[in-house]
């Protein structure tokens, strides 16, 4: 059940990364370079983590700095509402991951 729900979460996060945009060069409408770098950041770190190349404590902490990175463009007032929604959302999918990873 465990191993079932990280892979939701991690399905969850790509969709909200690929939802806005479709070239592969280009950042997705309603993501900052910052946020959309981060989001596959967690990806790439949540793959370790699948592959066994990272260990869980290890993975908890990347994810947590991305995370916290993620929570401070949601809180940025100067940024468009869609832009601060889609950081929450990998914020989110995020700490959902590390609570899996804490359980």
């Amino acid at each position: 059940m465990k191993k079932i729900s990280i892979i939701l979460v991690t399905i969850g996060i790509t969709f909200v990364m690929c939802s806005c945009g479709s070239k592969k060069e280009s950042i997705p409408e309603g993501f900052t370079k910052e946020s959309y770098e981060l989001g596959i950041k967690a990806l790439e770190v949540m793959n370790q983590y699948h592959t066994g190349e990272l260990p869980a404590d290890e993975c908890y902490i990347k994810l947590k700095v991305i995370q916290e990175a993620e929570d401070e463009i949601h809180n940025n007032m100067e940024l468009d509402e869609k832009t601060r929604l889609n950081a929450f959302a990998i914020y989110s999918n995020i700490f959902e991951f590390n609570h899996y990873l804490l359980a």
